[in-house]
């Protein structure tokens, strides 16, 4: 199915998006995407960079529309043509290809279509991952939902928007000649957040929006299109730790436990867990207590910064506090251009916590 949906997309009309009826579907999932922000769990670039996946793109409606919340939008395609048209409506709407540009590339079958900058780190670790229109086109949209899942960091979105399943069962046979290679014509909100469970997401959220879609009746006449969401959960083990060793044992493993240890704390305090695990794991990284932080972290040693040298919003007491005090640390966590490449990224920066003093 993979194949016949590249080769019709590839060779789909340049006038395939004028068409006055997907016009008036794109400008309405691109309204109910804004208007749906807060509820998506989409916050302002404004404390750390963010980034979207926006795969199986098309010419890129929903990353145009989500654009403007976002530092960095990556589109993904099977097709070529699709890529290129993204690129070229990307550069329409006034952005650089450093904010928005896609690439072709397949998570389900990539040696289909070999991309090896898909595999980069630029790739991975996005904020929202999101599939807009295009579920129904893939025959097992389970592992489709785990492969998305893979690219998001700890506390990142996955956002699915599609149709919800009707009980019109003839329509998928037009489709197929009218839209692409279609698996199924809807989704039942049971199993879409069956894929989600099992993909290990939480958080599970869904909703319809706000008025039918206006199809022609060749494809299936009026249908309801549905958001859905989930959040990739954070855990010692979505860490990303350095492996060098210490002349006596893995830094690594001593990092991993000095977290569970953290956990364990967490079960007879009522502090939120990832409060403790962001305040850790910040104070592993910055504290001078750690013996390699100069060689693995460079500038991190916090006593050993030059005032000049930090951006202007950051007081140098802040950064010396966090090397004397883990809660201290835990908020110097969105300072994210300061920190070593195996450091993982605050997924917890937007979220409105409780912050209490360590116990």
């Amino acid at each position: 199915m993979g194949e016949q949906n590249k080769a019709h997309y590839n060779n789909a009309p340049p006038a395939l998006f004028r068409w006055p009826w997907i016009i008036e579907l794109c400008n309405q999932i691109s309204k109910e995407l804004r208007s749906n922000i807060d509820w998506i769990g989409i916050r302002p670039p404004s404390s750390r960079p963010t980034k979207l996946l926006d795969y199986a793109c098309g010419d890129g409606v929903a990353s145009r529309a989500l654009a403007p919340f976002m530092s960095t939008v990556r589109g993904m395609d099977i097709a070529s043509g699709m890529v290129e048209q993204y690129n070229k409506m990307a550069l329409k709407a006034g952005y650089t290809s450093i904010k928005m540009r896609a690439v072709q590339g397949d998570l389900i079958d990539p040696e289909l279509t070999p991309s090896p900058e898909t595999n980069t780190p630029g790739f991975f670790d996005f904020d929202v991952v999101a599939m807009c229109m295009a579920l129904h086109h893939i025959e097992d949209p389970e592992n489709m939902i785990l492969q998305l899942s893979k690219r998001l960091r700890p506390g990142g979105i996955l956002l699915i928007i599609d149709w919800v399943a009707s009980s019109a069962g003839s329509s998928a046979q037009t489709g197929n000649r009218t839209l692409g290679a279609i698996s199924r014509m809807g989704f039942q909100e049971n199993e879409v957040k069956s894929s989600f469970d099992k993909a290990g997401l939480e958080d599970w959220a869904w909703k319809l929006t706000s008025a039918p879609s206006q199809v022609p009746r060749e494809i299936g006449g009026e249908q309801q299109l549905f958001l859905a969401r989930g959040k990739k959960p954070f855990n010692i083990d979505s860490c990303h730790f350095p492996t060098t060793t210490s002349t006596s044992r893995d830094e690594g493993d001593i990092i991993h436990e000095f977290l569970e240890s953290l956990l364990d704390d967490h079960k007879t305090t009522n502090m939120k867990p990832q409060v403790l695990l962001a305040a850790g794991l910040a104070t592993v990284a910055i504290a001078d207590q750690w013996p390699m932080a100069k060689e693995k972290c460079g500038r991190l040693g916090p006593m050993e910064w030059d005032p000049n040298d930090l951006p202007p919003d950051v007081d140098v007491m802040q950064i010396r506090m966090c090397a004397d005090h883990p809660m201290g640390a835990g908020n110097y966590w969105g300072w994210g251009e300061y920190l070593p490449d195996w450091f993982p990224r605050n997924p917890f920066a937007d979220m409105e916590i409780d912050w209490l003093w360590w116990p």
